[in-house]
């Protein structure tokens, strides 16, 4: 593995920190408000995006086919749809 491949994947990761972080603050902090949507919708969005970070980098579909980008992408849209009109 080259060191840039490192680096990458330590941003990455700290950004992965970072967005976790950001998703508790939410969580603890605007579910005391009366708006829930806007927190579960904000939480949801987190989630999607640490996923997407997740399967591009840590599972390596970054190398993979544009159809696999593609698919992988459409999945998470599809899901984060489905969990937002749940909590609607």
């Amino acid at each position: 593995m080259t060191t840039f491949t490192r680096d990458s994947i330590t941003w990455v990761w700290l950004l992965l920190l970072l967005i976790t972080g950001a998703s508790w603050a939410v969580g603890s902090h605007v579910l005391l408000a009366t708006n829930h949507l806007l927190a579960v919708g904000s939480i949801l969005l987190f989630t999607g995006i640490k996923m997407h970070l997740v399967i591009r980098h840590f599972m390596e579909v970054n190398h993979a086919p544009g159809w696999l980008k593609w698919f992988c992408s459409a999945w998470l849209a599809v899901l984060f749809a489905s969990l937002l009109w749940l909590y609607h």
